[in-house]
């Protein structure tokens, strides 16, 4: 059972993170342009094996590690719970597109990958995380989240 309510705290290279979230943007537009389902299904893969397995088994990490080998690195020591509910959102809005896809909700779908895209982008270009910004506005308001 993966318990989010206890606080992780772990060494993060921002840098890479934001690779990561440059290069899920990036497929999120080359889906939207190229049609190509199996773009969403590396991302459903990128954010399942980041969040149960190992982050360094997905693709898109293995492939912003080796850029952000690089830079500099800035690690900081940061609590995981608020980007592992962040995952776990985003691998629900990529399964929620993969659904629409099939059941032919294009424009609803298209709203959900607009979403996505500019989450991403804005984790990318900023340090702002819309998905860690929920889990503490969540946390703010006494809702305790047990489990994903």
């Amino acid at each position: 059972m993966n318990n989010i309510v206890e606080s992780k705290y772990t060494l993060i290279d921002e840098n890479q993170l934001r690779i990561v979230a440059t290069l899920v943007a990036l497929t999120m537009v080359a889906y939207v342009f190229l049609g190509y389902k199996s773009l969403l299904i590396l991302l459903i893969y990128h954010f399942f094996i980041s969040i149960y397995l190992s982050p360094s088994l997905s693709p898109l990490e293995f492939i912003a590690n080796r850029i952000s080998l690089l830079f500099s690195y800035n690690l900081n020591n940061k609590e995981t719970s608020e980007k592992e509910f962040a995952l776990h959102l985003a691998l629900f809005i990529t399964c929620g597109l993969i659904v629409l896809e099939l059941f032919g909700y294009i424009k609803l779908e298209s709203t959900l990958i607009l979403l996505l895209v500019i989450w991403k982008i804005v984790e990318a270009s900023t340090k702002i995380c819309f998905g860690c910004k929920l889990y503490q506005y969540i946390k703010k308001n006494g809702i305790e989240i047990i489990s994903l």
